[in-house]
């Protein structure tokens, strides 16, 4: 819902933008003085709605940031346990759960980098950086939810 939200706000925006050009357009029959202070004003607007859209960049930045945070801290802790419980003898791990313990941390290690790239993103490039690792983190969450429910 957020998502849609966000996504009616910047076409909202991309419609304020798009009628203020139109605007623009119509009014080149007024006087010089009339243009030149409408050309300000467009630019102006222009200005207000970029500001706008950068800050709505920045918000979808941070929430796909919580949300990569949140699954490397619930897998960290549940391995934690799992560690203290073969510390302690009440667990052990065959090969074959250990090299999937393996290939899950592996992915941790690359959703880690993922958020090292996200600084990196300009408004072009996010649309598809963010499904990308909004896919990768659902995808480490459903491993991990099998992991720790196969290997009670």
């Amino acid at each position: 819902m957020k998502k849609h939200r966000k996504q009616m706000k910047f076409s909202n925006l991309l419609l304020i933008l798009m009628s203020l050009v139109f605007v623009a357009f119509v009014s080149c029959n007024n006087s010089n003085k009339k243009q030149e202070s409408n050309k300000e004003e467009i630019a102006e607007e222009i200005e207000d709605v970029n500001e706008e859209i950068g800050e709505m960049l920045t918000e979808e930045k941070n929430e796909l940031k919580q949300n990569v945070n949140k699954a490397l801290n619930d897998f960290n802790q549940k391995i934690s346990e799992l560690e203290s419980d073969i510390e302690s003898g009440k667990k052990e791990l065959n090969s074959e759960t250990e090299e999937q313990l393996n290939e899950m941390k592996a992915k941790r290690d690359k959703l880690k980098s993922r958020l090292n790239e996200m600084g990196n993103q300009t408004e072009e490039s996010w649309k598809d950086f963010k499904a990308e690792v909004e896919h990768d983190v659902n995808q480490f969450n459903e491993s991990v939810k099998d992991f720790f429910k196969n290997n009670k």
